[in-house]
């Protein structure tokens, strides 16, 4: 009964992050490293193949919940840069350019 459950959730999750051609390539590299998490951990451990199954739909959920949070912070971060640069004068806008550019290298 858990199998078909943490299924379900696979399934769900699976048809919630697949809305265009992008998501679903974003989707097929989440499931792919939860695959090879999975691997990994059952090369270790020795893994039955119902606790493989339970993991990967873990290690799935995890990666996508993962994702969604770097995609949130990444907007978060652009919407504070914007906030900041309304702020500033063009001339603190250039300092500021240019003290990443400086950053990066």
């Amino acid at each position: 009964m858990n199998i078909f459950k943490y299924l379900l959730i696979i399934s769900a999750l699976s048809l919630a992050t697949v809305s265009s051609a992008q998501s679903k390539k974003a989707n097929d590299k989440l499931v792919q490293k939860s695959i090879e998490k999975t691997n990994k951990l059952h090369k270790e451990v020795k893994l039955t193949k119902a606790q493989s199954e339970k993991i990967k739909a873990i290690n799935l959920e995890y990666y996508i919940a993962k994702k969604e949070l770097e995609d949130k912070l990444k907007a978060l971060k652009k919407s504070k840069n914007k906030k900041i640069a309304v702020i500033l004068t063009d001339e603190q806008k250039k300092k500021l350019e240019s003290s990443k550019k400086k950053k990066k290298k």
